[in-house]
């Protein structure tokens, strides 16, 4: 399996330095990147990094940095530093006489041999190759690496706080919305710990272009997976770089509506044509999740190279889904079978499984949005609920009383019921397709309360 891009910009310190660097020309980088793709980048490998080369290139005239998978890198060719000519009008040096030289004087080869040399200095940005803790030969990059945690549905911690559909609680235009959060901040590495029991298949794919055109192309994203079932399995699926948590889980993609029923013909078959494109972008078999969506076998094979070869029938030597289910994946056959590159079950472990030996913890402000966000969904979504059970009940009391005062007091709390109702559907713009109260809706209720006010 490999792994796209990971670019992260480049800061420019202040106007004036910008300034200067913009009139100065670019200079030539050394090394050429030989991408599998055939693609050749001109650049400096700055460092290695886990599973990645992090190297600057030249793009409008900045340098920015990004993260290349070592997967994605056929080989590269590093060109040694020219050596400096001597310009031509340059006078020669004098020629040394012999008698300038006195007899006694000690040779520079002697002097030199005299000295006493210091020990060298280890390079603090090399690995520590005979060391035998891993910690300790983990790559030290001399940057620390700026990690922020996204919640997609509340972590495990939360106890089940809020309900965490996909929709309902978390909705892509918020996490859309944290993005220049995230680059104020100079966030790195951005990390979607998922726990979402599924939601609705409608913010899908506004998930997966955020993920694949978006995020992908500014942080290095990975997805650490407590649980990810149906349309949270799906609407990440872009993410190539998967991590696991202890007994998490992902899978179980079938697409069901009203009283659990399956999705007509034609829904299902649009799905699984978006979640073949969504494979494509995080250069997986498609045929996993088709496993997942539907009841199809599957196997693979693990070649010696470390590639995987993956089958929608049970010829592989990993018998991964058997016929007649849905599959969802267990973190051991998540690793086992090279879709998932590690289990986690803290984040210093899920530092060390992605190579990052020194990090800080950033973007704060996105995390708590993201957050907020969710909590926000669900209580105003309960709170829309027990309004229209409200309005309701009013109007029903109403349309009851024959004293029209009597019946005035009951259309005032319908009428304060379904102005509150419309304010609150702003929190969430699914609400208005989820409870099924568009505009015309309101419109239509307030001809009724007009009705029953004569």
């Amino acid at each position: 399996m490999t792994r796209p891009f990971r670019r992260l910009t480049s800061l420019l310190a202040g106007l004036t330095l910008a300034v200067g660097l913009l009139a100065m020309p670019v200079p030539a980088l050394a090394d050429k990147i030989h991408l599998r793709d055939g693609t050749v980048l001109d650049g400096t490998v700055v460092r290695e990094e886990g599973d990645f080369y992090v190297i600057e290139i030249v793009k409008d005239g900045k340098k920015v940095t990004e993260f290349i998978a070592k997967d994605d890198v056929r080989k590269i060719d590093r060109e040694a530093p020219k050596k400096e000519e001597p310009k031509k009008d340059a006078p020669k040096p004098e020629a040394v006489k012999p008698e300038a030289v006195k007899p006694d004087a000690p040779k520079p080869e002697a002097a030199k041999s005299d000295e006493k040399k210091e020990p060298a200095k280890p390079d603090a940005a090399a690995p520590a190759k005979d060391a035998k803790d891993p910690k300790a030969a983990r790559q030290l990059t001399g940057k620390a690496n700026r990690v922020a945690f996204l919640n997609f549905g509340g972590p495990r911690s939360w106890q089940g706080e809020i309900d965490s559909m996909v929709g309902r609680a978390i909705v892509s235009a918020s996490w859309r919305k944290v993005i220049p959060m995230l680059e104020k901040d100079n966030v790195d590495t951005v990390v979607v710990r998922i726990n979402s029991g599924g939601g609705y298949t409608a913010e899908m794919m506004p998930f997966n272009q955020i993920f694949q055109f978006e995020y992908k192309p500014r942080f290095r994203t990975v997805l650490w997976v407590e649980s990810a079932i149906s349309c949270a399995a799906m609407s990440p699926w872009p993410i190539e770089e998967i991590y696991m948590t202890p007994g998490g889980n992902i899978g179980g993609c079938t697409e069901w509506y009203g009283n659990l029923q399956l999705s007509d013909p034609v829904s299902q078959e649009t799905r699984l044509a978006e979640m073949e494109q969504a494979s494509a972008w995080a250069k997986r078999s498609p045929f996993i999740m088709r496993s997942m969506q539907i009841r199809e076998p599957l196997s693979c094979t693990v070649n010696e190279d470390g590639s995987v070869d993956w089958f929608q029938d049970l010829s592989g030597k990993i018998v991964v889904n058997p016929f007649g289910e849905v599959l969802t994946l267990s973190p051991n056959l998540a690793v086992q079978t090279k879709f998932a590159k590690g289990i986690a079950a803290t984040t210093e472990e899920l530092m060390e499984l992605m190579g990052i030996s020194e990090y800080v913890v950033a973007g704060q402000e996105a995390t708590k949005y993201i957050d907020n966000n969710m909590r926000d969904c669900h209580n105003t979504f309960t709170r829309i609920q027990e309004l229209d059970s409200r309005y309701a009940r009013a109007v029903q009391a109403a349309a009851s009383i024959q004293d029209r005062n009597l019946r005035m007091g009951e259309i005032g709390v319908a009428r304060g019921a379904l102005r509150d109702m419309q304010r609150w559907m702003s929190v969430n713009p699914n609400f208005v397709w989820i409870l099924n109260r568009p505009p015309q809706w309101f419109r239509q209720q307030e001809d009724i309360l007009r009705e029953l006010s004569r």
